[in-house]
């Protein structure tokens, strides 16, 4: 009885090889790539070696699969430590992305609604609710721009101003802890990897 002589290309070899013949597994060396194992039927012994190349394109393939999850693991993590950071200065109702428009007046005071959807990459009706709810809690404002009517500008009122120092320390606070135990070099590389990464879609 002949075993398959094509490569088994799944990492548990046992199941693959159990697929063609009822058979116990004994071991596996990685570095020779010899299964040795037990026919359930004949009791006999048997050897068969695969190509360990395949177990090392496979092993690769979801290293680099395994980047999107990441992505959004960290995503996930820092939002959770966003809003525990808010919730330790009594800061209710917000969520990130409303901090994202909140640090874009920050640094520029007014923004036109066309500005902040740019700044914080978000779609037209998306940016407008949540202005409205940055409105409607009273930390932002908006008036016609008196050079054109047809404008909206946006801006902080006095309470909103206030978050500024909250805001900052957040961030500080975030920042020390993502890139805790990095180089500056380190760093400089992450950055660069991730917007090639975001500049391919």
């Amino acid at each position: 009885m002949n075993l398959p002589k094509k490569p088994i290309r799944n990492l548990r070899l046992y199941i693959v090889v159990k697929a063609f013949y009822p058979c116990s597994i004994i071991s596996f060396t990685p570095k020779t790539g010899i299964i040795t194992g037990k026919y359930l039927k004949f009791k006999k012994i048997f050897k068969i070696s695969i190509d360990t190349s395949l177990i090392s394109n496979y092993n690769e393939n979801m290293k680099t699969n395994t980047i999107i999850s990441l992505i959004s693991t960290i995503r996930e993590r820092a939002h959770k430590f966003i809003m525990r950071e808010m919730k330790e200065r009594n800061i209710k109702g917000l969520v990130t992305s409303h901090g994202d428009i909140l640090v874009a007046l920050f640094k520029e005071q007014v923004l036109t609604m066309k500005d902040i959807a740019n700044r914080i990459e978000k779609d037209k009706s998306t940016v407008t609710a949540l202005v409205d709810k940055l409105i409607d809690i009273g930390y932002i404002k908006k008036e016609k721009d008196p050079s054109d009517n047809r404008v909206i500008l946006v801006m902080l009122t006095e309470e909103g101003k206030k978050l500024q120092s909250n805001f900052e320390e957040i961030s500080n606070a975030l920042l020390s802890t993502v890139y805790k135990g990095f180089s500056e070099g380190e760093k400089e590389i992450l950055i660069k990897s991730l917007n090639k990464i975001k500049e391919n879609f």
